[in-house]
């Protein structure tokens, strides 16, 4: 296995015998060390534990190319543990707080639907990798965010980046979000939230960059990032199913082009493709911070107007201390769970820094965004790589509902999953695992109970349909025809062009997605009409007191939300119960639902 799986038993071997300032120089040529730090102390201690049991296995420069039956079982076992110790229980987190309102049957089947994804499975287990120690820091850090941890949601992300540099397909996403949370807050608190992120951050990437920062810097910084960020190398490897590659068959971009050129190129369509989420979170963020400084004015008071404890014919007010606030002030997507009432920091519902921001709703959609755009135009895409954007795609519909079936929702994320196995066809026919691949892929799509004949019939389906059609066409021909002389790579290429048009569609979608999601959350957001004057109000209310009645109503209109308190007292002092009350009926149509979810039960 001359392959990843060498390269990974490799750098077992030369961080166990070599000193950090040698790591990223050693042998270049032979597999030498092109990952984040992370991944390298984590290859240290597998090759501790290595040593431990068969030196043999990690010898410096003799051990070479070894594939003995033990040695086979040992780096197996090694993904295992890697996966119970970060990606499972990650996992498991995810489904119990983002689904937290489903039942436990069905946070079962997410978690199976994730766990048993035929991609990573095969990638990590068959073709050997630890991407899923990556992708757990992310959804670690995911669980953190929608906790309201940013600072340890921040430690978490920097340590998937550098476990794996891919891990940046990400991170445009995570840092629109937290500066969105940050934005959304009142300036003081915004300011001290920025400081302590940002502090946090750098601090994580100067502890895990510490060893090659303080020897002979910053020749060994510099050499490890040159490794990590290899500009060298060509626009794409094999036969990958983004833009490039397939574009290629017609446009010979390393013909027309100057290699020096590819790269900007590259980033350059890559920074347009991933600015729009970005932006889209950032702009709905702002909306939620003039909608907060709107709803913190307190409005103009009436001198005459008091507001006492309700009547019977008033609305009651329900405090937290006398029953749970069960609201959902702000609204879930059909996929996405609604921020817990133990997550909301104050009676208007608006972001605080203990608690989600509303825009956390958006965030899977906006990562799958992001890192498809990543994989479609960036420069130096592997395969592999699309195992990045069917993590968001396959956590976002594994909390199957039947708002998620009806909206193709669910099936766009099998689809992508069924295509993204498909597309590394080639990689693992190469290493021989067409039988793993067939098997595990139909076992999945059973096990969720995917049936695409059975589904309502809609555009999704028909894609679906038509691309399983020309999948299921390329392997037969590929099993009974050989390729034409002139044309070796004619099935690869065939693969690749089916392929990226799938992608492509799906970041349409995925996009529209987003902004669908987030009308939701700006619908709320939008400041409140100015609801028209009531008449002018008479100097008392017959029969009734002007003074408070004691420290229970004192507590009460300090719990009210200030528009209401002035509806209050102006239908107080509009004159007798009859007309108040049809003021009042009238007026309550004019104050925003989310007003008397706010602790106020309708009458």
């Amino acid at each position: 296995m001359h392959g990843d799986y060498e390269a990974q038993r490799h750098w077992m071997e030369i961080t166990l015998h070599l000193p950090t300032r040698e790591w990223y120089f050693y042998d270049l040529p032979y597999w030498g060390l092109d990952y984040p730090p992370l991944t390298a102390y984590v290859s240290y201690i597998c090759g501790l534990v290595a040593h431990y049991i068969n030196p043999s296995w990690v010898a410096l420069d003799t051990s070479r190319g070894v594939e003995s039956a033990e040695s086979k079982v040992f780096m197996r076992a090694t993904v295992l543990v890697l996966d119970l110790l970060v990606y499972i229980p990650a996992i498991v987190w995810f489904t119990r707080l983002w689904w937290t309102s489903r039942s436990r049957r069905t946070q079962n089947i997410a978690l199976l639907t994730i766990l048993l994804q035929p991609s990573l499975t095969l990638i990590d287990n068959g073709h050997f990798q630890y991407n899923s120690v990556m992708l757990g820091l992310t959804v670690l850090s995911l669980n953190l965010l929608n906790s309201g941890q940013d600072v340890l949601a921040a430690i978490a992300f920097v340590s998937s980046l550098c476990f794996k540099q891919m891990a940046l397909y990400y991170s445009p996403v995570i840092f629109a979000y937290l500066l969105g949370k940050c934005i959304s807050l009142p300036s003081s608190k915004g300011y001290v939230h920025l400081a302590k992120i940002g502090a946090t951050t750098i601090m994580s990437f100067a502890v895990l960059f510490a060893p090659f920062i303080l020897q002979t810097f910053p020749s060994v910084l510099a050499q490890s990032l040159h490794r990590i960020f290899p500009f060298s190398r060509g626009l794409f490897e094999d036969k990958v199913a983004n833009f490039w590659c397939a574009t290629n068959v017609v446009i010979k971009w390393r013909k027309w082009i100057a290699p020096s050129t590819l790269p900007r190129l590259a980033t350059a369509v890559t920074l347009l493709a991933i600015i729009p989420p970005m932006l889209h979170i950032l702009g709905i963020s702002w909306s939620l911070r003039e909608t907060e400084v709107s709803a913190a004015t307190p409005p103009p008071t009436t001198p005459t107007s008091t507001v006492d404890a309700p009547t019977g014919n008033e609305p009651s007010i329900t405090t937290s201390s006398e029953a749970p606030d069960q609201r959902q002030p702000f609204p879930s997507t059909s996929t996405l769970a609604p921020i817990s009432e133990t997550q909301q920091s104050s009676d208007t519902g608006f972001p605080s820094a203990h608690g989600p921001s509303p825009t956390v709703n958006l965030i899977l959609f906006a990562l799958f965004n992001s890192s498809m755009a990543f994989f479609l135009f960036s420069f130096q895409v592997h395969e592999k790589s699309i195992l990045l954007p069917l993590l968001p795609i396959t956590l976002i519909m594994s909390g199957r509902s039947e708002a998620d079936v009806e909206s193709g929702t669910w099936e766009w994320g099998i689809l992508l999953n069924n295509v993204a196995v498909f597309s590394m066809w080639p990689l693992l026919k190469k290493d021989g695992l067409g039988l793993q691949y067939a098997t595990l892929t139909l076992m999945w799509n059973y096990i969720i109970g995917y049936n695409p004949l059975s589904l309502p019939e809609s555009n999704v389906k028909i894609l679906s349909l038509a691309t399983y059609s020309v999948i299921a066409a390329l392997h037969g021909a590929e099993l009974l025809f050989r390729p034409p002389a002139r044309y070796p790579d004619l099935y690869p290429v065939l693969n690749v062009l089916l392929c990226s048009g799938v992608f492509g569609l799906s970041l349409l979608w995925g996009l529209k997605k987003q902004l669908e999601a987030g009308w939701g959350i700006s619908g709320l957001s939008a400041t409140p009409k100015k609801p028209a004057p009531l008449p002018r109000p008479l100097a008392s209310f017959p029969g009734r007191s002007s003074k408070p009645h004691g420290p229970a109503s004192a507590n009460r209109r300090a719990t009210m939300d200030p528009r209401l308190v002035k509806e209050w007292s102006s239908i107080r002092a509009a004159g007798d119960s009859e007309t108040s009350g049809s003021l009042r009926n009238r007026r309550r149509d004019s104050i925003p639902a989310n007003v008397f979810s706010n602790g106020i039960a309708r009458t």
